[in-house]
């Protein structure tokens, strides 16, 4: 009988961000994550007018999320819309309980809240989040019709510590919408004031900024969802859209001793948008590498 594998060359695999050895990679669609859809006792109270509810006490834009499902005393409804820390409106709206306690239940795909993010570099870097109300919600169709990491503009975050600080040179991709430039609107950060890499977008012109103890700064101005190849390298530091540099000469040197993600280390100027993907590495990447990275999302849809 035949060989009829005589003349197979070998088998490509195909790229992976895994093959460049990450300290951490986050994938909104790949990595494996630990969801709650459990109800939740909301702050204050509320009245149900209609379609509108409105609350006393009570802090609708940091505890809740388009999407959840308001149950409490003759009011029931799933959120369509958030106005104000004291109005929300409710789409299949029933009832009209007035100055009554509520309970907030995450619905799965569409606002379940994300109690861990698993790191797919083998390092055990796994992101978190305890209070229920900084929780990042996860969309199943949050970008492109693909999965997303959906992080609010009061208080969300999800973070991790290294076991030891990344010194530079440090290469860090992140693939995010960002919220509109009303606030400073941070993608990620470090732990700790004097160990981290910041990128955001700048509350005055709306541009892209990088941060590693100097502010290095671009006019580029985000539209939608892009991917970000950042360099950390002291003087030869650099910052990349959607493959086309932006920015490049002094981003300061510190180390980066782990992850906040969607806002500054201490929880503040959180990102108001999604998130698909954030990895580290140790060393900085050629623009080959870089580009390799960044097509590597773009072949699946998340940018274009």
């Amino acid at each position: 009988m035949p060989n009829l594998l005589r003349n197979v060359g070998p088998l490509i695999r195909p790229f992976s961000p895994r093959d460049y050895s990450p300290q951490l990679w986050l994938d909104a669609q790949l990595s494996p994550t630990t969801l709650s859809v459990a109800g939740v006792a909301g702050t204050g109270t509320v009245t149900l007018v209609g379609t509108a509810l409105t609350g006393v006490g009570t802090a609708f834009t940091g505890e809740v999320k388009v999407g959840d499902t308001i149950t409490g005393t003759d009011v029931s409804g799933t959120v369509a819309s958030i106005t104000s820390a004291t109005a929300l409106t409710l789409s299949g709206a029933s009832g009209a309980g007035a100055g009554v306690a509520f309970t907030i239940t995450p619905v799965a795909g569409v606002s379940a809240r994300i109690d861990q993010a698993n790191d797919l570099s083998g390092n055990g870097n796994h992101l978190v989040q305890a209070t229920f109300a900084k929780k990042v919600a996860y969309l199943q169709t949050g970008i492109a019709g693909l999965p997303a990491y959906d992080v609010d503009a009061v208080d969300d975050f999800l973070r991790v510590t290294f076991g030891a600080a990344l010194t530079q040179p440090v290469t860090v991709y992140v693939g995010c919408s960002f919220g509109s430039s009303a606030a400073n609107r941070i993608a990620h950060s470090g732990v700790t004031a004097l160990a981290r890499t910041n990128l955001w977008r700048n509350i005055t012109t709306g541009d892209i900024r990088s941060y590693a103890g100097v502010v290095l700064s671009s006019s580029a101005q985000p539209t939608g969802a892009q991917i970000y190849a950042e360099i950390y390298d002291g003087a030869s530091s650099s910052v990349r859209q959607n493959g086309t540099s932006i920015a490049s000469g002094d981003a300061g040197g510190f180390s980066l001793d782990g992850v906040t993600l969607g806002a500054e280390f201490q929880g503040s100027a959180p990102l108001g948008g999604k998130i698909f993907m954030y990895a580290v590495y140790s060393g900085a990447h050629t623009v080959a590498q870089q580009t390799q990275v960044e097509n590597y999302y773009k072949a699946r849809g998340y940018w274009s």
